[in-house]
């Protein structure tokens, strides 16, 4: 299925696409696209406390537009608060972003989670800003843990001139990397 043109109110936690709270779904064969706002987190989709699988999907086209100096997490998709989802061959990618501070365009991953990736793309994302630039493609903190596999990351870029910018930033985590490109 395709999930489109959602809107989160600029009053809730985010999800403008879809938000996952304390489940454990399984997604196969999805289109999360232009999605618009949310507030804090996940524009794409919100994964708060969730095991979800995500496989042959993709997550592009999510917008965020602000001129706040709050931060926003994961314009694609955030994965928060304990968190251990899998993604297996999806694409996240052309998520946009123009606003303040940001932790990763394309995915952000925070709050103790653990995220397994395999045979998966995260590029084209973008931020245009003038504050920090967390990791455009993905940002991986607070405790929290990454292992991929078979992937790529790359061209994702900020438009202006922003510090912390990058394909992957990591801060206060550890990441396990095979057979995976960032560039």
């Amino acid at each position: 299925f395709t999930l489109r043109n959602g809107h989160a109110n600029d009053t809730l936690l985010g999800g403008g696409g879809l938000v996952f709270s304390n489940c454990s779904p399984i997604l196969d064969n999805c289109r999360i696209t232009q999605n618009i706002g949310g507030y804090d987190y996940g524009v794409g989709a919100l994964l708060w406390n969730s095991n979800a699988i995500i496989r042959n999907s993709s997550i592009d086209g999510n917008v965020l537009l602000t001129h706040g100096s709050v931060g926003y997490k994961g314009i694609g998709i955030a994965v928060v608060n304990g968190s251990s989802p899998t993604f297996d061959n999806v694409s996240i990618s052309n998520n946009q972003y123009e606003g303040g501070i940001i932790k990763g365009v394309g995915l952000c991953v925070e709050s103790n989670c653990h995220v397994e990736i395999t045979n998966s793309r995260i590029n084209g994302n973008t931020a245009s800003c003038g504050y920090d630039v967390y990791g455009v493609g993905v940002y991986l903190g607070n405790n929290s843990t990454m292992s991929m596999d078979n992937c790529v990351i790359e061209e994702n870029s900020s438009l202006q001139e922003a510090r912390h910018q990058g394909g992957i930033a990591l801060f206060g985590t550890s990441v396990e990397l095979s057979n995976t490109s960032i560039a």
